[in-house]
């Protein structure tokens, strides 16, 4: 068997690309393993398959490819230069085998988006789960199912779904940033709180300069009545956007509540800690000295 440290990868021995910005391809990739142990040990060399985009900037998003041919899980930047030397092209793979996968898939997920956008919950779970037979870490899929559960009040599957999403890299990419934000908003409304500020607090590690998050999280924290944490995100969403105005007026109301055992009492919160309040007027007062306009009315609520 020959040993996959001899073998070459790269397009000079493939068919020739063409290498402008949007090339769409599916290459592989070889490695070899030992198997075995002792005098039984073998080289063994293994073939991954990925599919590969060529970005503006000179660089591959490349994503493995999955047993139905169709780029899941995480994506990883290469560059370019580097993409070539360790990735084979597998042009006539991509035609015959990802492409048509690829159109496929996304033909499912158009569909049950259309379902969900009407109201037809129980055709747009069956769309979704079809996508998901495809490909079971579909961003798109599980974001579209957790949405269809909650608005059916199946918080058990919904709760399925959100651990799912959760336990995903790519669910909190870039490109699914407008998903990912919805979606923890339509937990907290389902009163989904815990796993709201769970979500959020993911969401946020690899989006700590979002002030959206921030808010949201923050919302989702006083809900629960956690005043620490409301105030804790409330801060961090108007230090990086003191024209966030249902940020401010958050913490307007918050404050009025909090110094209000009564109204706190038919809520079904504790009273806010007396420095806490002091605090939470104080980011108050900060925010209106640093905003560009005091009287703007801010961004609108997202959510």
């Amino acid at each position: 068997m020959k040993e996959a440290s001899k073998e070459t990868a790269g397009p000079k021995e493939g068919p020739p690309l063409d290498l402008a910005p949007g090339l769409k391809c599916a290459f592989s990739s070889r490695k070899t393993i030992r198997i075995g142990a002792g005098t039984t040990t073998k080289k063994q060399a293994v073939k991954t398959y990925w599919y590969g985009e060529l970005a503006e900037g000179e660089t591959f998003s490349m994503r493995r490819l999955n047993s139905s041919n169709l780029p899941s899980g995480k994506t990883t930047s290469v560059p370019r230069e580097k993409a070539l030397k360790a990735f084979f092209p597998e042009v006539e793979r991509y035609h015959r085998l990802v492409e048509p996968a690829m159109r496929r898939l996304n033909k499912s997920l158009a569909r049950a988006d259309r379902h969900l956008r009407r109201g037809e919950n129980f055709s747009a779970e069956m769309e979704y789960q079809k996508a998901l037979d495809m490909d079971e870490e579909n961003v798109r899929a599980l974001f579209g199912l957790g949405q269809v559960y909650l608005r059916l009040n199946d918080h058990k599957r919904a709760a399925k779904v959100f651990k799912d999403l959760v336990a995903l890299d790519a669910t909190f990419e870039e490109q699914h940033k407008h998903l990912f934000n919805a979606f923890g908003i339509e937990l907290r409304k389902a009163g989904l709180y815990a796993e709201a500020v769970e979500y959020y607090s993911r969401a946020l590690e690899f989006s700590p300069k979002d002030d959206h998050l921030h808010f949201n999280k923050a919302r989702s924290c006083f809900e629960q009545g956690d005043w620490q944490a409301s105030v804790s995100g409330l801060a961090a969403c108007l230090d990086l956007n003191p024209d966030c105005g249902p940020g401010l007026n958050l913490c307007r109301f918050m404050a009025g509540l909090g110094g209000d055992p009564e109204a706190c009492a038919e809520q079904g919160k504790n009273p806010m800690p007396e420095g806490l309040l002091k605090d939470l007027e104080q980011l108050v007062a900060r925010t209106l000295r640093t905003r560009q306009d005091p009287l703007a009315p801010g961004v609108e609520d997202p959510g």
